[in-house]
């Protein structure tokens, strides 16, 4: 009996430190990115902090993360909000906080819920996935559909009018 709970005891630890090194294998890359796209930035001249350096962020990435040999394929923060701050700066940044915070805002003001829940599913995977909010089409679609939405009720309230 007690060789059966030392066999579970082991498989139990086993499973916890196998799925340990799953999450570090996802996250560890990303944490080293993040936190060099935040030196990054720190480096920057103040009028890069205000406005961004662009997408030249990204050969330093490749240079830093070389790892990747695939074809096209360049390294990023994965990260939207840190792209968004080295490309174009703190006016960008709160540019972009505003129309993530828009969307959410017309989503539930127009009682789209189903919509918003779909979009903050894509919105999840984006965070930490992509380059920019425009990366992954349907996510832009998501993005842009309440304020379509938005325009073609107030067209047809005046109409009604």
């Amino acid at each position: 009996m007690q060789f059966i709970k030392q066999q579970v005891e082991r498989k139990r630890i086993s499973d916890s430190i196998q799925q340990n090194e799953q999450a570090d294998h996802f996250f560890v890359p990303r944490k080293l990115r993040w936190a060099y796209a935040v030196e990054l930035y720190k480096n920057y001249p103040f009028w890069e902090k205000i406005v961004g350096g662009g997408f030249g962020y990204l050969r330093k990435f490749d240079k830093k993360f070389p790892s990747y040999t695939g074809y096209f394929k360049v390294e990023y923060p994965h990260n939207v909000f840190l792209s968004a701050l080295l490309y174009s700066g703190l006016f960008g940044f709160v540019v972009f906080l505003w129309l993530m915070y828009a969307t959410i805002k017309l989503y539930i003001s127009n009682r789209l819920n189903i919509l918003l829940l779909a979009w903050l599913m894509i919105f999840s995977f984006v965070i930490f996935s992509s380059d920019t909010i425009f990366e992954l089409p349907l996510f832009a679609g998501f993005t842009i559909l309440p304020f379509l939405y938005q325009v073609v009720k107030e067209k047809v309230t005046i109409s009604k009018t």
